[in-house]
């Protein structure tokens, strides 16, 4: 884990992509949650 911090902070694209990254998977337990509701 230590590497990757390393990394995010000396590539500037590595924040970039932690970020989309992170955006991806709220959207998809976002749409998974609201799913689970419905079926519910």
């Amino acid at each position: 884990m230590k590497w990757i911090l390393v990394w995010n902070t000396t590539a500037p694209k590595g924040n970039y992509y932690t970020l989309i990254v992170t955006l991806i998977a709220t959207l998809f337990i976002t749409i998974g949650i609201r799913g689970y509701m419905k079926t519910r």
